[in-house]
């Protein structure tokens, strides 16, 4: 006869090993959600693997990840928190849980998170990220400075609004483009690429935005972001490798390799798209968010590119052409210098050409977000210190793509910032629009 406790032990070692094999299913079936992909099925099922008796921190440090590139900062950083055991020692997971927690805005916490780990960390690569991890603190400092600072005595400059739903939808609206203070193009991105979108303005309400008609069909089929001359005459924008993308592929912005392409007016319409010399579309690198603006006989063409010589992952370029003719014979592409590339990501310029202010979004800064918006100025043959925009410019969340109307009254920005009850998740992106603060 078997003794009640022996049944009672196998009982309880048959139920570790249960456990033992839920946990490593489940890690099997998130990784291959993440080598397909689908990051939303792999962030949950690693959570649950490493919730489970007998899971390991490093789960909930996969999920902690896969939340991240989710943008879904809330659960990424309740995942890094549990994996705590390795946030202080491990290099991505110490910054990174840093990170979620001041794109939550929670910015002491996040600060305290940065310091443990400068302390903690004994890698072979801890000087580089000390710094990375100062200047991440220098931006928690500048967050809670801002907001000890809001006097509701004193007006803002600028007011902002999410733009109406005729605009933005369900999926992510990227790259505004203001032809004219009365027609928007913008970017939709869904599971068939980056879709070009116009809305016209018409008795001060903006009609429900259609597919983008007159440009050549082959921008339109592999479309990533562009921006037209200050003449109207050029349109320069970027074509973009073309492949089927899941929904949380879109939702983690999966970059596709891009190349700056151009069509220019003609009596028949616009022309077939012509790209741009080798120099500046560099085999093997990301050429991409061109603008375009003119000074006294010339045209200066901006970009972000992650080529050889990129101080970190993307970094900001200019190069020029002169506007006596009609090639495209551009000088060669310079880096816009360490006043203004970093470390990290540098996207999205725009140069107001009346006060020779360069706008840009960086990660690399110090930022109260993820990407804030900096300004600039040519000041002397040179770029000053870049400044942060503050708020209603940047926000906890990533803001980007900022560009002002032809009128100079007010603009238009890229966020994924929670903004009352019209948007309680950080996951997609949309349109807002800043007006100036019509004060009495």
């Amino acid at each position: 006869m078997i003794h009640p406790y022996a049944l009672l032990a196998c009982f309880f070692c048959w139920c570790i090993s249960v456990q033992g094999q839920s946990v490593q299913v489940l890690t099997n079936r998130a990784g291959r959600q993440l080598n397909s992909g689908n990051l939303e099925e792999a962030a949950s099922l690693y959570e649950r693997a490493g919730r489970l008796k007998g899971g390991k921190t490093i789960q909930m440090l996969q999920a902690g990840d896969c939340y991240f590139r989710l943008r879904h900062y809330e659960k990424s950083a309740d995942c890094y928190r549990s994996a705590a055991a390795l946030t202080d020692k491990d290099a991505k997971a110490g910054i990174q849980y840093g990170r979620a927690l001041k794109q939550c805005g929670r910015y002491l916490e996040a600060a305290e998170v940065f310091r443990n780990f400068a302390r903690n960390y004994q890698g072979p690569e801890k000087a580089q990220l000390v710094v990375v991890v100062q200047q991440e603190i220098k931006g928690c400092g500048l967050a809670i400075e801002q907001e000890a600072q809001i006097d509701t005595t004193r007006l803002p400059d600028f007011l902002l609004g999410l733009m109406p739903p005729a605009i933005n939808s369900d999926d992510i609206e990227i790259a505004p483009i203001p032809f004219s203070d009365k027609l928007l193009y913008f970017v939709v991105v869904n599971a068939e690429g980056n879709v070009l979108m116009r809305s016209l303005k018409k008795e001060n309400k903006w009609q429900k935005a259609e597919r983008a008609e007159g440009l050549p069909e082959a921008i339109s089929k592999r479309f990533g972001s562009g921006a037209f001359s200050p003449d109207g005459k050029r349109f320069y924008c970027t074509q973009c490798t073309a492949q089927r993308r899941s929904k949380a592929q879109i939702k983690q912005g999966i970059a596709l390799r891009c190349e700056i392409y151009q069509t220019h007016r003609t009596d028949e319409g616009w022309s077939d798209p012509i790209r741009l010399p080798e120099y500046i579309n560099l085999a093997g690198t990301s050429v991409l968010h061109p603008f375009v603006t003119q000074e006294p006989g010339k045209e200066i063409l901006y970009f972000a590119s992650d080529r050889p010589g990129s101080l970190g992952g993307l970094d900001l370029y200019r190069c020029e052409r002169s506007l006596k003719t009609d090639t495209l014979d551009f000088s060669l592409p310079q880096n816009l210098g360490v006043q203004i590339n970093t470390w990290g990501e540098e996207v999205s310029p725009f140069v107001d050409g009346f006060t020779q202010t360069l706008w840009f979004s960086s990660n690399g800064q110090a930022t109260i977000g993820g990407l804030d918006i900096f300004k600039t100025n040519w000041e002397e043959g040179a770029w000053s210190a870049p400044q942060n925009a503050g708020t209603p410019f940047n926000s906890p969340a990533d803001d980007l793509f900022l560009v002002w109307k032809k009128n100079g009254r007010g603009g238009y920005l890229i966020s994924n910032r929670l903004f009352g009850t019209a948007r309680t998740n950080t996951i997609s992106q949309d349109i807002f629009e800043f007006l100036p603060n019509e004060k009495e």
